[in-house]
């Protein structure tokens, strides 16, 4: 790791650390911005899905991929299904973890570094994103820069990064499927709703979006997702949920209301639905 970053000195108490100089880094805003410069429509089709928002506009679609991360659950339950997945709203370290983003800094880092005390990775523009402290990760209690969390991410950084200042500090909330491996596939009989849930899906989505597109467009799987069909973590929803309501719809970013899987629709493309959701009205099946 020295003879790639030169200027980098572990600090005392970091004895050893681990880095990855086959990978980049990627940064989630310019990807997404990429990918949105991509969408073409795609015809229409006879048969489909359909989502209806807040304000009353109605989006009809030949299929619905939910990549709603930690959301998933309570999205699933308007389907009548229970995804079981670790609860990312308990302080629980496999669940969350303190995220903090440092000022920009004079300092070279091109690839993820992880190591006992702390992991890093660059942000963009010299910044460097910090996590670790997971054992005190607690979504119902934010953490300030200048308070003991702050402080201690400061005190595990880099030699030469002793003038660093934290610009934030967040409680990282995980998607992660129980049983920790990614939930992919079609959920319904017809096909028409396909999810995407896992951590860490930022760092898989270049691949699986490519996998995920051939088998909605091309209706060919690939068999690297072969062990990772949603099904095995779906059980018939029982009416019984601490957040929500049987059958009661949820809202996405103000805007999502109602999601259905239907018959007889005029279809103009695939919809990816992601954001933060909440309850509503009833949907209609």
């Amino acid at each position: 790791m020295q003879a790639h970053f030169p200027e980098l000195q572990l600090a005392s108490h970091i004895q050893q650390a681990v880095f990855f100089p086959t990978e980049c880094p990627l940064y989630p805003s310019l990807l997404i911005g990429w990918l949105l410069s991509q969408v073409k429509g795609s015809g229409e089709y006879a048969d489909g899905a359909a989502l209806e928002l807040a304000s009353g506009e109605q989006w009809r679609g030949n299929r619905i991929i939910l990549a709603t991360g930690r959301w998933s659950p309570e999205l699933l339950m308007q389907l009548g299904l229970t995804l079981a997945m670790t609860d990312a709203n308990l302080p629980d370290k496999v669940a969350c973890s303190f995220l903090a983003h440092t000022d920009p800094l004079p300092i070279q880092i091109n690839s993820n570094i992880i190591s006992p005390e702390l992991n890093v990775r660059p942000d963009g523009g010299g910044r460097l994103m910090l996590q670790e402290l997971d054992d005190y990760a607690d979504p119902a209690r934010p953490a300030s820069v200048d308070g003991l969390i702050g402080q201690e991410f400061l005190r595990r950084m880099f030699s030469q990064t002793q003038g660093a200042r934290l610009a934030s500090i967040e409680v990282g909330q995980r998607s992660r499927p129980a049983d920790g491996l990614p939930a992919m596939g079609y959920v319904t009989p017809r096909q028409r709703v396909y999810l995407m849930a896992m951590h860490s899906g930022m760092t898989l989505a270049p691949l699986l979006g490519e996998l995920v597109a051939e088998e909605v467009i091309a209706g060919k799987r690939s068999a690297m997702l072969a062990d990772f069909a949603p099904q095995r973590l779906l059980t018939p929803f029982n009416g019984k949920s601490g957040s929500l309501a049987p059958g009661r719809a949820v809202e996405i970013s103000g805007g999502f209301s109602r999601l259905s899987e239907c018959c007889r629709t005029h279809a103009r493309q695939s919809a990816v639905v992601h954001g933060r959701s909440r309850s509503s009205s009833r949907p209609r099946w």
